[in-house]
């Protein structure tokens, strides 16, 4: 016992250095910053084996101990960093791609810089990017700066293409439900050039794999492709789909109207829901806010054909449509409206449908005061979309309205969908509406 206290005791004695003193208060001092390098025990504790003071710091000492404890974070930092890129890029340049290389001359970077300042909301709300445009317009590197800042702040992302995602699984060195699961265990994933990798059945397979796997992760997915618009068209499922060179691409499931024998017909498509939920079609039948906004625009659209056909009748009430989004499957109701044109309508047929635009799904009830307030609300003109498209041959004619809809414009693509509004919406469910909406066909 006297030897532990002999080692403790000497333990708390404190070596005086060159040019330490003894102050006032009886306790060694620093002769270099003069602080002490003694302190007293608090009044009320014992004294330690005798003794009535303890070692302590003096700011120098602690000086030193803090640029020390930083050095030793930063280099730690600094590895940690290191080892993060070294995961995340195939291409070791990309390791250098930051905001402090950007020359200002992309103004779309200014996009990027929010993405990573926000990418706690980001991640949070699943949202991702899609980045598009031809060969050297700086996608890769928009991406790559967000990667790098994320990774600044410890955040785990891999960037990577499909090519490179093919030939790991088909190297089968891990199984391939533990490679995709991976790739989704990264709170960013980056995809680079989609739509470059060769389009064998295997590969769609597994492309279609990851990313639905990426979304059921909840985790968000930034791709970068320079697929035209033209290809976009090609790859997209729909009803109804449009391309117009260097302008836009329309993928519709949604009627306007059409004509075959005399008989006008329409099918206004209201009340949308994820076909994922439980009883799934059972809640969007029984959801009052849903019924009712079929409701108004079923009668809408009867009153409409009224005014160009008789014998107007609903003849199929809320059945069930089920569509394909990039989100996942969703259902929305639908129903059969028709009525009988004039014996000599072909010869008035620009004016049958002049009378019934705009859509009436499109505008609510009552059209003319929904009209003003959408122009009122709306700070643009929407030009094609939200009108219609349609092929006419021999008295029959097809259309659609132009929903789903992506714009070329200024060397950036738009996506365009929208909702119904009604007294009874809830705004949190009519923003997620849309969302599941989204529909981008890149392969």
């Amino acid at each position: 016992m006297n030897d532990f206290t002999d080692i403790v005791s000497k333990a708390m004695e404190v070596r005086p250095d060159e040019g330490d003193y003894t102050g006032k208060d009886g306790l060694l001092y620093c002769g270099k910053c003069h602080t002490p390098k003694e302190a007293y025990f608090e009044d009320g504790h014992a004294a330690l084996f005798g003794r009535d003071r303890h070692p302590t710091n003096c700011a120098c000492q602690q000086k030193r101990m803090d640029e020390k404890r930083l050095a030793d974070q930063q280099r730690k930092h600094e590895d940690t960093v290191k080892e993060l890129k070294k995961d995340c890029f195939d291409t070791p340049k990309l390791r250098d791609w930051c905001f402090a290389q950007d020359n200002g001359a992309n103004p779309q970077m200014k996009h990027a810089r929010f993405y990573a300042d926000n990418f706690d909301t980001m991640l949070l709300d699943n949202i991702g990017y899609l980045l598009w445009g031809s060969v050297g317009t700086g996608k890769s590197f928009f991406a790559a700066c967000i990667a790098n800042a994320l990774m600044e702040k410890e955040v785990p992302v891999r960037m990577t293409n499909f090519a490179a995602v093919l030939n790991d699984l088909s190297g089968s060195f891990e199984g391939r439900n533990a490679y995709i699961a991976r790739l989704c265990r990264y709170p960013l994933l980056i995809l680079d050039d989609f739509g470059m990798e060769r389009g064998t059945d295997y590969g769609l397979e597994q492309v279609y794999n990851v990313i639905d796997s990426r979304y059921r992760s909840g985790k968000p997915l930034i791709v970068t492709t320079n697929l035209t618009l033209e290809e976009i068209f090609l790859h997209s499922e729909a009803l109804y789909k449009l391309w117009l060179k260097d302008r836009f691409v329309c993928f519709s499931p949604e009627i306007f109207v059409r004509i075959e024998k005399g008989k006008i017909k329409s099918f206004p498509m209201k009340g949308t829901i994820d076909a994922t939920l439980p009883d799934a079609e059972q809640l969007l039948m029984q959801d009052t806010k849903e019924a009712a906004e079929h409701a108004t625009i079923v009668d809408l659209i009867r009153n409409d054909l009224s005014m160009v056909s008789e014998h107007v009748e609903v003849t199929s009430y809320r059945y069930i449509d089920r569509l394909q989004t990039n989100k996942g499957p969703i259902l929305q109701t639908s129903s059969e409206i028709c009525g009988t044109l004039p014996e000599d309508y072909t010869a008035h047929l620009g004016d049958i449908i002049f009378r019934l635009l705009p859509a009436g799904s499109i505008t609510g009830a009552p059209k003319p005061k929904t009209v003003e307030i959408i122009a009122q609300a709306e700070d643009y003109r929407r030009g094609f979309y939200t009108g219609i498209m349609g092929h006419y041959a021999d008295g029959q004619l097809d259309s659609a309205v132009m929903i789903r809809f992506i714009e070329q414009e200024n060397g950036q693509l738009h996506f365009k969908a929208g909702g119904g509004i009604t007294a009874k919406s809830r705004w949190e469910s009519e923003y997620n509406e849309v969302i599941q909406k989204i529909y981008v066909p890149i392969y």
